[in-house]
């Protein structure tokens, strides 16, 4: 399909839908205590097992409350 001048209803099947932005937001909400804690690990002058067990335990905890938030609000 070649296009010599494309509008913006050309385009219209490649726009982000409602659905598919939610799910975009459900997916930061999972990922971004991953990016805060490993850029504070980053920091660390050394690492050590009671850090780990604890940076550990919080993402866990953290995966729990989205797994049940996500699980109240299911989508196709």
């Amino acid at each position: 399909m070649c296009l010599k001048n494309p509008t913006w209803t050309d385009y219209r099947p490649l726009f982000t839908t409602e659905d598919e932005w939610t799910l975009v937001k459900y997916i930061m909400l999972v990922i971004s205590p991953f990016q805060f804690r490993t850029l504070w690990m980053s920091k660390w002058q050394t690492v050590t097992p009671f850090n780990i067990i604890t940076l550990s335990e919080n993402i866990f905890n953290h995966m729990d409350v989205v797994i049940n938030a996500v699980a109240k609000k299911k989508t196709q």
